[in-house]
């Protein structure tokens, strides 16, 4: 506290909504500066799960801190990913996690890993922007649906129709 500012004072609360309002003004010049950024501060700030504190926080939510790239995340997150940008694309048939799963078996267990880097515009090698599962999930959703192009047909047994991606 600084000199002169007792816990709990009349000075002390000054000081704390001071500081809140700073923040919460750095935070609406970051998101205007950066307008592709509203929607997802936007999922994280409602979602309650994000802001509750247990007693033992364990590592079910995030990344083991060594993994840095792209192909160290796991395969589930990218297929995560399809289901969920087809569901919004592909509203008629959307892809399921069986459909993804031959399509990898079929590719050299490769199929999930293309059709991922092909529509997210990634390489393998870039870095993760996030550490946390469900943002890692909401990040490449977001940029995924907000390119316009077409989603690859992916047949029963796996085989891909790449359709111009």
């Amino acid at each position: 506290f600084p000199a002169g500012v007792r816990k709990g004072s009349d000075a002390t609360s000054g000081v704390f909504n001071q500081t809140l309002s700073t923040s919460l003004d750095e935070i609406v010049r970051t998101l205007v500066k950066h307008p592709e950024r509203i929607l997802m501060t936007e999922k994280i700030v409602k979602n309650d799960k994000v802001f509750k504190q247990e007693a033992n926080l364990g590592p079910s939510g995030y990344f083991h801190p060594t993994l840095i790239t792209l192909s160290q995340s796991p395969n589930k997150l990218w297929k995560d990913v399809l289901v969920k940008v087809s569901e919004e694309k592909q509203r008629l048939r959307p892809w399921c996690l069986t459909i993804l799963a031959q399509c990898d078996k079929r590719n050299a267990l490769l199929g999930v890993q293309q059709i991922f880097t092909a529509l997210a515009d990634v390489d393998m090698a870039d870095k993760i922007p996030v550490k946390h599962r469900e943002l890692f999930v909401l990040t490449f959703v977001a940029r995924i649906t907000e390119v316009d192009r077409p989603l690859p047909t992916v047949a029963r047994d796996g085989k891909i129709d790449r359709n111009g991606c």
